[in-house]
């Protein structure tokens, strides 16, 4: 599933009041922005290696 969701509303349902706070969290623990982490899953569509599984 892709989604179009802003990444504001993203860190305001997982619990963030500042998106900017939230980027600089996921930029932490994903080691790329969530912006980036976005492009990056959705390039990896159809690629023959696994991706992280979607709920």
């Amino acid at each position: 599933m892709q989604s179009d969701i802003s990444i504001t509303r993203i860190a305001s349902e997982v619990g963030f009041d500042d998106p900017a706070y939230f980027s600089r969290v996921f930029q932490k623990i994903a080691a790329c922005s969530p912006r980036d982490y976005r492009l990056l899953h959705r390039s990896l569509r159809g690629s023959p290696f696994p991706t992280l599984p979607e709920n």
